[in-house]
């Protein structure tokens, strides 16, 4: 995805996740109604709808909360975007972190993103940094 349009690779990452999003949800046992899964995570069953059609992003905090609903780890949730395990994960983080840098961010706007893409990291890798237990 590294050499498309941004917007092309947003929109592709959009349907890949509202699929797997819809998948677990009638995956799950007893079977999780939209309505339902829309109440216990706080948002409404339209918007619901939306992100499962891939019409609109999935932020990473709603990620969050939806995958412990599901009750499936958020690495193999959001996993469907990486097929290289933890390197796979590490690897697309310096890539983004690359092209922040690319773009011309300033340096104290991109900070945050990068402490945010290294979280996630953790995150979905079911890793926690040494010293944090």
């Amino acid at each position: 995805m590294e050499d498309q349009d941004p917007a092309v690779c947003t929109a592709a990452i959009r349907k890949m996740l509202g699929k797997r999003t819809a998948e677990l949800r009638r995956a799950a046992r007893p079977i999780v109604s939209q309505e339902e899964l829309a109440r216990r995570v706080g948002i409404s069953r339209s918007y619901l709808a939306k992100i499962e059609r891939g019409e609109k992003d999935l932020p990473v905090c709603l990620a969050v909360r939806i995958a412990r609903e599901l009750r499936v780890p958020l690495g193999e949730y959001v996993g469907v975007l990486d097929d290289g395990g933890a390197d796979g994960w590490h690897e697309l983080a310096l890539r983004m972190c690359r092209t922040l840098q690319r773009s011309g961010v300033p340096r104290r706007l991109a900070l945050p993103a990068i402490d945010l893409l290294a979280r996630l990291v953790i995150l979905c890798t079911d890793h926690q940094p040494e010293g944090e237990a």
